[in-house]
């Protein structure tokens, strides 16, 4: 049995998402939704069109090609990555999900059922198939926050290693006047038209620690005691987020402003310029792994597109020190807000 088809608009692509005798808990885990639900339509539009197909392995376990190599991943995932003897990519995530990335951005993701992970394998599967429709169709992800100015007329794209306060000071922005496109994960597109970088941000939720709620007390009202888990982090979902008047549906728009927030040296001025190389570096250390065959599936077209965006974008490094709002306003200050 199929199951209902799911369809995004993705700005340059539209991706179909459908199931394929998924049970309700997986196919949850399966869904976009959580991911760029706001960009979810009901019909066909006029955008070329990507497919994402998943479904349960076959009785002997995933169809998992010889001579895959292993990547190092974040968090506790096992990666493997190689291509199939048709040519096409394949990755098998913690050896519960094994996705086949295809031409045109299409992809198969197979699911082993009965594998304890099958739910995080299957939700890093999906964003492999959303970075894959995109990068088919002109565009790239970058890990990174992306907020829109005041005056809604660009994005300013706010990135930084794990643990250095990304959100943190994102959500500090949003409550200094910025409106938040996206919390973790940016796109970006350069259309031939224009000839400028754009940006709009995956609309999921925000997630937040205990901390950022206490050092930025507005946010309160958004969470609950209940339900932080057991790293004191929460998701504050979309819809509350709007309703606080700190997210924004607008975008694409131009990149004004590429922030790389560092942890903060003695001494360190509060925002230095920086050069078109050390900020392609600072990007493409949080953004691009190696692979022994070259560049990872749709990472060459990242780089591409990173190279443009440090050249044409004002780029700052921006030491985390002192509270979040004051973050905020150093770097509100030197973009000109």
């Amino acid at each position: 049995m199929i199951g209902p088809e799911a369809r995004f608009d993705l700005h340059t692509v539209e991706l179909i998402c459908l199931h394929e005798d998924l049970p309700p808990d997986v196919a949850n885990a399966a869904s976009l939704d959580w991911l760029v639900g706001e960009r979810r339509i009901e019909m066909p539009g006029n955008l070329p069109q990507a497919r994402l197909t998943i479904r349960p392995a076959g009785k002997e376990g995933l169809a998992v090609p010889a001579g895959l190599v292993e990547k190092p991943v974040v968090g506790e995932g096992r990666l493997r990555a190689g291509r199939a003897a048709e040519g096409h990519h394949v990755l098998v995530m913690d050896d519960a999900a094994c996705l086949a990335l295809l031409p045109g951005g299409h992809s198969l993701a197979e699911a082993a059922l009965q594998a304890d992970r099958v739910r995080p394998a299957l939700g890093d599967a999906m964003i492999f198939a959303l970075d894959h429709a995109l990068s088919s169709h002109g565009q790239c992800l970058a890990h990174a926050a992306c907020l829109a100015t005041p005056d809604g007329s660009g994005m300013v794209m706010l990135h930084a290693a794990s643990g250095t306060g990304k959100t943190t000071t994102a959500m500090a922005l949003a409550l200094a006047g910025f409106r938040l496109s996206g919390d973790d994960t940016t796109a970006l597109l350069a259309p031939a038209e224009s000839g400028r970088l754009l940006a709009w941000g995956l609309p999921r939720g925000a997630k937040v620690h205990r901390r950022t709620v206490d050092m930025l007390p507005a946010l309160r009202d958004l969470v609950s005691d209940a339900a932080w888990d057991r790293h004191g982090e929460q998701m504050i979902d979309r819809t509350a987020l709007h309703g606080a008047g700190l997210a924004t549906r607008v975008g694409p728009l131009p990149v004004i402003g590429v922030v790389s927030l560092a942890h903060a040296d003695d001494g360190a001025a509060p925002v230095v310029a920086q050069g078109a190389f050390d900020a392609l570096d600072a990007l493409m250390r949080d953004n691009i792994s190696p692979h022994p065959d070259g560049f990872f599936p749709g990472q060459e077209a990242r780089f591409d597109i990173f190279s443009s965006l440090v050249t044409a974008a004002r780029c700052l490094r921006v030491p985390v020190r002192g509270h979040p709002s004051e973050v905020a306003a150093t770097i509100a200050a030197a973009l000109g807000y």
